[in-house]
C-alpha cells in the first residue's frame, strides 16, 4: 500500500477528471475505455490513487509513441489484470496521440477542421507523472540501501 499525502491524492483526483473531460470532448467513448482500465487497474493490489497515476503513466507513454517503447508494460512484471489494464490504457494514448499534436499548418489546414486533445488534458497527464515520479522518489529515499545503516 503506497502512501500517498492527502494532497497528492486531491491534486491527482483533479487532475483525472481535467483528463476525463478532455478525453470526453474528443470523444464520448473515450472516458468509457478509460474508466474500465482503471477499475480493472484497482481490482489489483494498489492503492487507488496509484492505479490513477499508472493508468496517466501509460496513456501518456501511448500519446508519446512514435513506433519504439523502450519500457512498457510488457516489459515489467506486473499481476495479470494490472498489466492488461494499463496496456489498454497504452492503447487509449495511441489511439488519442494523433490528436494531441498540433495540426497542420496552410492551406488544407485551414479547411479541414480536426479536433484536437485539449491543452488541459495533456497538462493533467504530465501532472499526475509528476505527481507519481514525485511519490517514487519519495519512496526510494525511505529505503535503506545495501548494507548501509540509517541513523
Amino acid at each position: 500500500m503506497s502512501n500517498f499525502t492527502p494532497a497528492e491524492r486531491i491534486e491527482v483526483d483533479r487532475q483525472y477528471r481535467i483528463l476525463v473531460k478532455a478525453l470526453h470532448e474528443l470523444d464520448p467513448a473515450h472516458p468509457r475505455h478509460l474508466r474500465e482500465a482503471l477499475a480493472r487497474a484497482e481490482q489489483a493490489p494498489t492503492d487507488p490513487t496509484l492505479a490513477r497515476v499508472l493508468v496517466a503513466r501509460e496513456v501518456l507513454r501511448g500519446v508519446a509513441w512514435e513506433g519504439r517503447s523502450p519500457l512498457t508494460v510488457r516489459d515489467m512484471t506486473l499481476p495479470g489484470e494490472l498489466a492488461s489494464a494499463l496496456s489498454d490504457a497504452e492503447k487509449l494514448g495511441r489511439a488519442i496521440g494523433r490528436f494531441a499534436y498540433p495540426p497542420r499548418r496552410g492551406l488544407l489546414g485551414m479547411i479541414l477542421k480536426r479536433k484536437s486533445f485539449s491543452q488541459a488534458g495533456k497538462e493533467a497527464l504530465m501532472h499526475c507523472r509528476a505527481i507519481g515520479a514525485a511519490h517514487e522518489r519519495r519512496q526510494s529515499a525511505r529505503r535503506p540501501g545495501r548494507g548501509l545503516r540509517q541513523a
